[in-house]
């Protein structure tokens, strides 16, 4: 029962693993012609730096394709969100992109209803999502009715397309024509070579050389631009889920990796208690394996026998996994968050049956048999209760190996649990908490300032400000060439005059903007911006250049994070006035109902035609980390299975090692021996080989856990109270495992152990 009951829960938790596994690896791949489409990154060099974006010029594509044949067709992709109305019927905030025609020949993202050919013959096309065609006109055919987005714009529904898959780079349920990005906009603004504002798709045709056409891209860039140079290089779209722009592994590669490995560790564990337990109570079968040789049984044929036996185990435990699996399952979505649907029969789910069932029969099925069919008969009867040293050593090494494993995972485990609290709390330069924000579109633009003053006079409204983009993810950079012609990339944003006020910022010098005309030429730098500029003395009243903006530095703000914790904060500099995209109105905790209804009301007065979609700051925060917060819950719940799998195996040792120590103990406590002496004799021996596991899983966590954390460029130092600690849980473990089966053997009557045979 305990080799049975361990290996279908260590079976259930590693097919669930590789069924995430397989759900990541998955992304992209889904579309007809995924080997041949690329996305493109441009690299240039500042000061001696490789900087690398995956994003182009807006004019690059097109001007590539006309200009490289092996191009078979392109796409410009900006993504974004947006609200489409049909008479009294809204979709809400859904996702959206503005994109080229071929959108649809590089991406498999199937037309159901209207023609294909001709998706956008004009800037005001749209096509959209089966699920969003339901929302709006249920089970009408949607083709050539008019829809309604901001500003009341009317566009003209071309085409349905089936449901875009979670597992993609590109996720829409609204897809605009990339005209409709120049309305109301100077095309030339928008389309100069040295500005990467947008990201390109290419599909190659079959045969093509990557790297060739890379350089050719290059060529047409470059050929655009004398004053600077960028080279462009072609990351394969199955790549990006998992890399990087600059090609090193991301957190979802480093995460199925890590899954990877607890895999093989799980099986393995399960295998080893299988291992152990057999090779135990070997000793038992002696007689049976010596009467059988003497009838003239085959070597061959006990080793077949002795892998039946452990096959018809094995298919018993994946039998019982099944049922797990499909009682489970509901619960590990919820965990993961993924949209994966389980088939108990698919091809997918019985090849990953099958390729775990052999894997398990052959890894801990061969040893025991070898050891059935080969050993010496002779040798083996000689006392019913001799285990062969051999024998004895392996199961020592397969016991340290399993704790090895299991006391990596504890560490791994309260690591992950650290760093993710340490993000959580950390201090980001601002205040999120208590925050809340909406975005405005273009119709609120003008009517912002009346907006801002209506909040301020209530009294759950502490602040009010704006910005050009959610400070979380600031992506806008621009490049900045400064004394001595050093060149950097620096991040900006503009912001109106009460955002380091609001925020609650430190203004570490220098004065905030004033929401007056000089707010145009007056520039807020961070730290990192006045030190990575190179700016001597005070830069205060210093002279900048900026975006072709002469002006001056009027401020100085402490650094804050307005990217990830997976990077270092760069140079960012702030600018007024602002064109507000997305407002933050700081509230009263304690009254934060009150603020919600406010908002409401001076939403729905200034834009009766659109519904208000708010956050919570620091749900977006939340939110914006949920991968790295489920990567630490799932190495969690598989950490706690290896445990519970590894003390599993531990008491079916204990249990043998008291069975085998009957008579000792029994003749002991005649002699006088009290409960701590027997205990001592039966847990002895497991609580060293525990201690030497510890010692030799530390140095392998510490290399392990180091170089995960290198993926965190705000981490948590591995300090020794972590180790104390998995140490201390690990013995604790062990000494539950070992305590009832000991102190039922220490109290057992001693005329009973003497007597049992």
């Amino acid at each position: 029962m305990i080799n049975l009951l361990g290996m279908a829960i260590s079976l259930t938790a590693a097919i669930f693993i590789m069924l995430w596994i397989k759900d990541e690896r998955s992304f992209d791949r889904f579309h007809h012609r995924s080997k041949d489409i690329y996305q493109t990154i441009v690299t240039f060099n500042m000061d001696g730096k490789d900087i690398f974006y995956k994003s182009s010029s807006m004019p690059l594509g097109l001007y590539a394709k006309n200009e490289v044949p092996e191009i078979e067709a392109i796409c410009r992709v900006s993504q974004g969100n947006s609200l489409l109305k049909y008479n009294e019927k809204e979709s809400g905030i859904v996702s959206s992109v503005i994109t080229d025609p071929d959108f649809f020949s590089i991406f498999s993202f199937p037309i159901l209803d209207g023609n294909s050919s001709d998706l956008f013959p004009d800037s005001r096309s749209v096509v959209i999502s089966q699920k969003l065609a339901h929302v709006l006109f249920g089970e009408e055919s949607p083709i050539g009715k008019m829809v309604y987005g901001e500003r009341k714009r009317a566009f003209h529904v071309t085409g349905v397309m089936k449901d875009v898959p979670e597992n993609t780079t590109v996720k829409c349920d609204v897809v605009f024509s990339i005209e409709l990005i120049f309305e109301g906009a100077v095309r030339e603004r928008i389309e100069r070579w040295d500005r990467l504002n947008t990201r390109c798709f290419i599909l190659l045709q079959q045969g093509a050389d990557p790297a060739e056409v890379a350089k050719k891209i290059s060529d047409v860039q470059n050929a655009h631009m004398s004053d600077s140079e960028m080279n462009y290089l072609l990351q394969p779209i199955t790549d990006h889920r998992f890399y990087n722009a600059d090609g090193t592994a991301n957190a979802n590669l480093q995460s199925c990796r890590l899954f990877s490995i607890a895999v093989v560790i799980l099986l393995l564990i399960g295998c080893i208690n299988y291992v152990n337990l057999v090779t135990a109570r070997l000793s038992k079968r002696n007689r049976e394996i010596f009467v059988k040789k003497v009838m003239g049984a085959q070597k061959s044929a006990l080793f077949i026998h002795s892998i039946a036996e452990s096959g018809v185990l094995f298919l018993c435990s994946l039998i019982l996994s099944m049922g797990l699996l499909a009682v489970l399952f509901p619960y590990f979505i919820d965990i993961t968050g993924k949209s994966m649907v389980f088939h108990l029969f698919s091809s997918a789910t019985l090849f990953t049956f099958g390729f775990t069932f052999l894997f398990v029969v052959v890894f801990s099925g061969t040893l025991p048999a070898i050891n059935i069919a080969f050993q010496d008969p002779l040798k083996s009867t000689r006392s019913t209760f001799t285990v062969k040293r051999k024998n004895i050593i392996l199961r020592r090494t397969l016991v340290v190996f399993q704790f090895v494993a299991t006391s990596v995972l504890i560490l791994g485990a309260i690591t992950m649990n650290r760093q993710l609290r340490y993000m959580q709390e950390m201090d980001l330069g601002y205040q999120r908490e208590h925050v809340i924000t909406f975005n405005l579109n273009e119709q609120l633009y003008p009517r912002y300032d009346a907006m801002k003053s209506e909040l301020l006079q209530h009294t759950s409204i502490k602040g009010v400000t704006a910005a050009c983009q959610n400070i979380l993810w600031a992506g806008r950079a621009s490049s900045w060439e400064g004394k001595d012609g050093k060149s950097i990339m620096i991040a900006f944003t503009n912001t109106d005059a009460d955002f380091i006020t609001t925020m609650q910022m430190e203004l570490i010098a220098g004065n905030d903007f004033t929401n007056t005309a000089a707010d145009a030429s007056h520039f807020i730098l961070n730290e990192t911006a006045v030190k990575e500029t190179g700016l001597e003395g005070d830069p205060i009243g210093q002279p900048f250049t900026f975006l072709d903006v002469e002006g001056t530095i009027i401020g100085v703000v402490k650094d804050f994070v307005f990217r990830d914790l997976h990077s270092y904060i760069s140079p960012m500099v702030l600018l007024g006035p602002v064109s507000p995209s997305v407002v933050y109105v700081r509230v009263e905790a304690s009254a934060t109902a009150d603020a919600i209804a406010e908002i409401e009301r001076v939403w729905k007065k200034y834009n009766p035609d659109s519904t208000l979609s708010y956050n919570f700051m620091d749900a977006q925060f939340a939110r914006y980390y949920k991968a790295d917060f489920r990567t630490k819950d799932l190495f969690f719940f598989f950490a706690l299975i290896a445990i519970f799998v590894s003390c599993l195996g531990l008491f079916g040792l204990v249990t043998f090692s008291a069975e085998a120590k009957t008579k000792e103990i029994g003749i002991r406590k005649v002699m006088g021996a009290g409960i701590t002496s027997v205990v001592t004799i039966i847990s002895k021996e497991f609580l060293i080989l525990i201690g030497v596991a510890i010692l030799i899983a530390f140095p392998l966590a510490y290399y392990w856990l180091t170089n995960l954390l290198q993926g965190f460029a705000y981490r948590i130092h591995l300090s020794i109270w972590i180790f104390i600690v998995a140490a201390l849980i690990t013995v604790f473990l062990t000494m539950l495992t070992l305590a009832w089966k000991t102190l039922k053997a220490a109290t057992a009557n001693p005329i009973d152990s003497i007597k049992i045979e």
